[in-house]
């Protein structure tokens, strides 16, 4: 009798597989991400999407760009012999592609170039999201002490939302040298520029706005909430 033996394992189906997969995950979490009120907020308005909260979100989107980095490395190192040959037969033809390889690399540029210079279109994208970030700030259920709706107000009565100010826009108000406010900041593990915005500060610190400017003044943060 013939013996009947398992079909071998595949890698290659592996791989392909899961980054099929981890696409479609890295895709979710990166728009759960891009939607979800910043810092403290999330955890006041007890925040969730999908039945998971912020912080899950931010593990899972981290850990899968993690593995995917290697499930992508490792498709590179089974497919490499494919990979070259391809690369070879392209390099042939590219002399018959010169305006399609001189468009991609110069959208490629654009893209990068504009992000980082922060120019609309690409700027256009980061304020929408910022937009939906400050919905949830301006939330009714959010109470007037947390990360978005935090108001300070003047002698007039008006109310100002601190999150719009920069570093040195604060300090100019409050009287405080921009460099010592800067070391302020620093002595809490606050990395800050004089242009640094106090909401993008916020959100990348568990500190509210207020907290911040309470640290600018040279007090300590949450002071503002016993006044």
């Amino acid at each position: 009798m013939e013996k009947r033996t398992g079909r071998p394992w595949n890698w290659h189906s592996l791989v392909s597989f899961y980054l099929l997969f981890a696409s479609i995950v890295l895709l979710i979490s990166g728009v759960a991400l891009f939607v979800a009120p910043s810092g403290r907020a999330a955890r006041t308005l007890d925040w969730s999407l999908l039945g998971l909260d912020k912080e899950q979100w931010e593990a899972i989107h981290t850990l899968f760009g993690y593995l995917t980095t290697v499930f992508g490395l490792y498709h590179l190192v089974l497919n490499w012999k494919v990979l070259l040959n391809y690369l070879r037969d392209r390099a042939r033809r590219a002399y018959r592609l010169r305006a399609e390889l001189v468009v991609a690399l110069l959208l490629t540029i654009l893209v990068v170039g504009g992000s980082a210079a922060s120019v609309p279109p690409f700027s256009t994208v980061m304020d929408w999201g910022e937009s939906l970030k400050g919905s949830w700030d301006q939330s009714s259920a959010l109470p007037s002490t947390t990360v978005v709706v935090e108001e300070e107000h003047d002698d007039e009565g008006s109310s100002v939302g601190w999150g719009r100010f920069t570093v040195e826009e604060i300090c100019a108000q409050e009287g405080v040298p921009v460099d010592e406010g800067i070391a302020r900041l620093a002595a809490y593990g606050i990395q800050a520029e004089p242009t640094s915005r106090i909401r993008d500060l916020a959100d990348a610190t568990e500190y509210e706005p207020g907290d911040l400017v309470d640290i600018l003044k040279g007090m300590e943060p949450g002071t503002h909430e016993e006044e």
